[in-house]
């Protein structure tokens, strides 16, 4: 990456902070994905648990969370995983990410063959999504 050219670095900042006072979850996310795009694995997984704390609904930080392989999912967080994706308004794109990191989670667990069917639900979820597209 290339360095801010002068008079850059000030909005930049700006912009940053103004993230982080009005969707802490999704400044976490970005700082997850920073992170785990330097190789800071343990880290970035910090971060993509705070966004869900910070945001429960904001299903890609589980999904990111799942996709590192270094978090084992607590039984409160699939439990929430759960009540999300089995909300009658979720949208078609956080359903994917939260089956996704169910899979994950349940794999993770031993359960494979509930983690398969979660599995293809992601799997139609994203036919779903890009059939819309």
């Amino acid at each position: 990456m290339g360095r801010a050219m002068p008079g850059q670095a000030r909005p930049a900042r700006s912009s940053g902070r103004r993230l982080c006072r009005h969707a802490p979850g999704h400044a976490l996310l970005v700082l997850g994905h920073a992170l785990k795009t330097l190789g800071h694995l343990r880290e970035a997984a910090d971060a993509y648990r705070a966004a869900t704390l910070a945001c429960p609904g904001l299903a890609e930080a589980y999904s990111s969370l799942a996709s590192l392989g270094v978090h084992r999912f607590s039984h409160e967080e699939i439990t929430r995983m759960w009540t999300q994706e089995a909300s009658p308004g979720v949208a078609e794109s956080q359903r994917y990410h939260l089956c996704v990191a169910l899979s994950q989670a349940l794999a993770d667990r031993g359960e494979q063959e509930l983690s398969r069917q979660y599995y293809e639900r992601a799997l139609g979820a994203r036919r779903v999504i890009h059939d819309c597209s």
